[in-house]
């Protein structure tokens, strides 16, 4: 049985390493980012659910409306999305079987374990493995799901049972209190395990893949440590330790090369925008950034109230105007020397913000 420790392959990013096995080796040791409010409004839900399953016949969601877990307040519609889940086992519990909660399964000795939201098991009948899910942005699909297969795999190593259905409670989210099912075709599972311990020892190769795409989303490399883009441009571009990047010769790239560094020109000038962006939010908040620092952006004077230039400069006439009022150095070129601090008394220079430079240290 797995220990108490996490797991590094977790079930819920299953989708991630499955697809991008390197994104493992590349977030080893990353600190995570705190929760978001919504993630925390999601674990709150989660907690109300679980207790009101280990009492599932008497348990009254609504009841806990306006008890305050972590900081969050449960309200009626967090009460009423849990509802749909306590409805939706009580009527497969009245149809036998038995029901386990928060339950720690393994599908991969010591690799792949994790604790599953609801199972309802039928001895060498049927297995439901459900997910309650309280966000309302995406739609989570049951059919093929690989962190719910993740589950449905470590159950089925402990209950024998014939049928297996994976079953999504996102109320929130579907418009409706209905949940998605879906009933795996037969084989469906022994071959998900194959692949599922392939995939496994695909994240141990020093040389696995790094594969962009929707699974990005939460990845904890994709900031900083992720060399996709520059791996598209070329394979040489890879981060070494304690090397600098190494950009090759454009007159040494092939046409194919260059038609794909001209197709991701988009992409890459997106990424650099992150990237400096990035920086200069940890200059911002006082983090030092070896090489760089935040410098005033130059700004240009303007007038600082332009009725009082109008009026002082009246004996020049229409001479003070270009189409609009001249620039304060276009006027000191006008006056001449001897009434030059006459305009600088009128002058100011805005505050520009700051921009990123290369430090001298």
């Amino acid at each position: 049985m797995a220990n108490n420790k996490h797991a590094i392959l977790s079930p819920s990013i299953t989708d991630r390493w499955w697809n991008c096995p390197a994104s493992i080796a590349l977030s080893a040791g990353l600190e995570q980012p705190a929760s978001s409010p919504y993630a925390l409004e999601g674990i709150v839900a989660h907690d109300v659910l679980e207790r009101c399953l280990k009492d599932v016949h008497n348990c009254c969601v609504f009841d806990m409306v306006g008890l305050e877990i972590k900081g969050i307040e449960v309200t009626e519609e967090m009460a009423e999305a849990v509802s749909v889940a306590i409805d939706f086992v009580r009527a497969e519990l009245q149809k036998g079987g038995f029901l386990l909660v928060e339950e720690e399964v393994v599908a991969v000795e010591g690799e792949v374990w994790g604790r599953l939201d609801i199972a309802i098991v039928r001895p060498f009948d049927h297995l439901i493995v459900a997910d309650f899910k309280y966000g309302k942005g995406i739609l989570v699909s049951t059919d093929y799901n690989k962190q719910m297969s993740v589950y449905l795999a470590g159950v089925a190593r402990v209950h024998e049972v014939n049928t297996h259905e994976l079953v999504v409670i996102q109320p929130r989210a579907s418009g409706g209190d209905e949940p998605s099912r879906w009933i795996c075709p037969e084989g469906y599972l022994d071959e998900f395990v194959t692949e599922l311990k392939r995939h496994v020892t695909m994240t141990k190769d020093p040389a696995a893949m790094c594969v962009p795409g929707t699974w990005c989303r939460w990845c904890l490399a994709k900031t900083n440590h992720c060399p996709t883009l520059r791996g598209e441009i070329s394979t040489s571009m890879a981060p070494v330790q304690n090397k600098e990047l190494i950009f090759p010769d454009v007159k040494m790239l092939t046409l194919k090369q260059i038609i794909k560094v001209l197709d991701n020109q988009d992409k890459i000038e997106l990424w650099l925008k992150a990237l400096n962006a990035y920086a200069f939010s940890l200059l911002e908040a006082g983090q030092q950034v070896p090489g760089y620092e935040l410098a005033k952006k130059r700004a240009h004077r303007r007038w600082a109230h332009e009725p009082d230039v109008v009026a002082a400069f009246a004996d020049l006439g229409d001479e003070i105007y270009t189409l609009s009022l001249k620039s304060p150095a276009q006027l000191e070129k006008l006056v001449g020397k001897a009434r030059k601090p006459e305009v600088s008394k009128l002058t100011e220079i805005p505050e520009a913000g700051y921009t990123m430079k290369k430090s001298k240290i």
